[in-house]
Formats: C-alpha cells, structure tokens, sequence
C-alpha cells in the first residue's frame, strides 16, 4: 500500500491523527521515494530483458490457437465479494449480474466462489496479476517476467488499455508500466465515473481489428466511496443494511454506517457499468473477465476500513461473461470454465489460467497453476501479502 493509497482509505473520522501520523512521516516518505527511484531503474534493466524476450518469441511461443475476436479483461478495483448480490449479499448490490445469470438472455455469466488475491494494494497485485511473477519466483523481479500485453500483441492480437485510475507513475509504477506494453493506452479524465470508459471505447473502437485484447481498468470502489458513483444512481440507504457482524466503534457508528451505505452503492455503480460492457459485445464472438484487483475490509475484521492484509480484505469477485455466438462456437472452452467454478485460486497465476484458456500456451505456462487445467493444483497454499496463508484458521 502507497502512503497516498494509506491516506485516501484511513481518511475518515474514526482514525486518529497518531494512527495517520504514525504513517505519514518524514522517513516512510524518503523511503517511499527511494523505493520508486530503485523501482524504476529496475525496470529500466528489466526492460532489456524483456526486448531480449520478444526477440526470442517463436520460441518461447507454444501454442497459438486463439481465435476468439474478443477478448476483454475489467479489473475492478477495491471490490469486495462479501459485499456483491451475486455472492449472497443482502440486499442485493448487483440486481444487474443477478438478472443476468438467471436470465441468460444474451449471454452467459459464470461466478467463481473462492478466489482471492494475492496482495491488498494495487500495485503489488499489477506486478502479479499481468505476469509470470507469482509466490513461487516472487524472489526474480516481476519486470523479468513476460507480460500479458506483449504475449497478446505478439500473437496477433491489437491491445487497447483504457484506466479511469490517475496517471501516478509515483505511487502506482506497475500499472503505468504494464499499460505502456500495449498498442494504445488512454487515461481517463481524473474524477469521471467509470461509465465514461464506455464512451472512451466507443470513440477509439476504430483502432481495433479482427482479434482484440481489451482492458477496462475502473475506478471502482476505491476510496473515498461516496466520490466513486453518480449521486442520481444511488440506490441504498442506511436503512438497508444489515448491521450484524460488523465492528463498530462506541462513537460515531451513524458515520461507520455511512461509510458501508457509500460502499455497496459504489459497487451497485460497478453492476451497472459491467452490465453496460457486456452489451458493447453481446453481438459479438466475446469472452470477458472481470475481477478486482484487491478487496477492503469493511469494519469486518476490526473498527477499520480500507486496504488490509486480512482475509477480508483480499476476498475478490471473479467472473467470466461469454457471448451467445461464443458459446455456439466454442463449447469446449464452455466445459472448462464450469469444471473450474469452485477450485480455490490466487490470482497471481491468473495469466497461467488465461492463456491456456484463450487457446495460447508459452514456456513459463505451468499445467498445475491452470485453474482451467484438470491437472490443477487445488492443495496449493494460497499465501497472501508475502506471509499469510489464506487457507488457515481465520
């Protein structure tokens, strides 16, 4: 977690200026610095590495039969699925995704119960969640590992990367990074809602061509919450929500009550702007995954809320959206993802899982970190923030 990451989810009244300032000082923010600065040049030298790579490509190719048109990834941001309609949460904060997997009007939603991700801020997850970097190698730099981007741009795929996150080389270097690897990369302007990444795409659709790797990098429930949905589109009020379970402080829980009505609006906007992405494809040969990149711990563990090492706080959602054309072409790949649906996973191997899946296999691919592959490890201990081992006692 980034200092700025610490300010903007611990900024709520409840925490104590010793808590915040215990954080925000002068060392933390050198030490900040000169993590950057080594972050950087590390790069720098990784990104040699890498061009040595790419020219050896065909031969660290070994397979290439993707021919699905589209494929789209949506990272979310902050999502927590103990808070989603679509895992059980009540009342329901997806009515959207809810309709959808009962309906399947247009196309098909499948819903993954136990995945989690491998840290809770969001730039240790990029360096993860687009590489071949995992817990195993955590030890060699994750800039020395083949990315994403380019195994998609060299397999004949154009790459559009559209964020509604700030442009913060700084704080975030994984994600600025990563997103320079593909074709095109487009900030959005700093405060839109995550529903102007629709109109974003719909303005460089152009640029595409006949196989397409598309991100949408949202907003999401990042905090502050009440800053990340439109005022018109709330939805919930304080009334409805279930206040059992949760740790709140002997003053001020009207606030704390606040706060939990601020996030499961912000994720009822994410259900809408999802149901919106999937209709740009729905006449489309089109798979699309969406995941969070990290959840918050919403009073659940302890009085805080925010970015947290906790169980709760790396407990993401994870689905996959196909396409009625999809389906009709490519019942294989249908069979996978429903043998897959309730495998335990962590998404630092979530590239191992998507290649194969996507039809392209390369050197670093592993059978056993395949979420889609029967030879998936499903005993592998899921160690979250370096040194928590998720599948303990909680």
């Amino acid at each position: 977690m980034s200092i700025r990451d610490y300010i903007r989810g611990t900024s709520h009244k409840f925490h104590t200026l010793e808590k915040l300032a215990k954080y925000v000082n002068v060392s933390n923010i050198f030490y900040s610095v000169l993590v950057a600065k080594n972050q950087m040049e590390g790069y720098l030298d990784g990104s040699k590495f890498l061009e040595v790579q790419l020219k050896n490509f065909k031969t660290y190719l070994l397979k290439n039969d993707s021919n699905i048109p589209d494929i789209v990834l949506v990272i979310g941001e902050s999502a927590s699925k103990n808070f989603m309609g679509i895992y059980g949460y009540s009342p329901d904060t997806t009515p959207n995704l809810s309709a959808i997997n009962k309906n399947k009007n247009a196309g098909e939603l499948f819903v993954f119960d136990d995945v989690i991700s491998p840290y809770a801020s969001t730039n240790e997850v990029f360096k993860r969640l687009l590489t071949f970097s995992d817990y195993e190698n955590k030890n060699t730099p994750w800039y020395e590992k083949m990315n994403l981007l380019d195994i998609m741009r060299q397999t004949g795929y154009k790459t559009l990367w559209l964020s509604n996150q700030d442009k913060e080389s700084f704080y975030r270097n994984s994600q600025d990074l990563l997103m320079q690897r593909a074709d095109k990369g487009i900030y959005e302007r700093s405060g839109a809602f995550d529903g102007a990444l629709l109109d974003t795409y719909n303005k460089n659709k152009s640029f595409l061509d006949n196989k397409n790797f598309v991100i949408f990098h949202l907003m999401g429930s990042h905090p502050n919450y009440q800053d990340r949905y439109p005022a018109k589109d709330k939805i919930f009020q304080t009334k409805d929500i279930d206040l059992k379970n949760f740790h709140f402080g002997f003053f001020g829980k009207e606030k704390d009550i606040q706060i939990i009505d601020d996030y499961i609006n912000s994720i009822a906007y994410t259900d809408e702007v999802l149901k919106n992405i999937f209709e740009l494809f729905d006449d489309r040969d089109a798979i699309i995954f969406y995941l969070s990149d990290h959840a918050q711990d919403i009073f659940q563990s302890r009085h805080s809320v925010g970015h947290a090492c906790t169980k709760y706080g790396v407990e993401i959602p994870f689905l996959i959206y196909v396409t009625k054309t999809f389906i009709q072409k490519h019942p294989e790949k249908i069979k996978m993802i429903k043998n897959a649906l309730h495998k335990p996973f962590m998404t630092d191997d979530f590239i191992e899982s998507f290649l194969p899946l996507v039809g392209i296999e390369t050197q670093d691919n592993v059978a056993s970190k395949n979420i889609f592959s029967p030879d998936f490890d499903e005993k592998r201990k899921r160690i979250f923030c370096d040194n928590m081992n998720y599948d303990g006692k909680r």
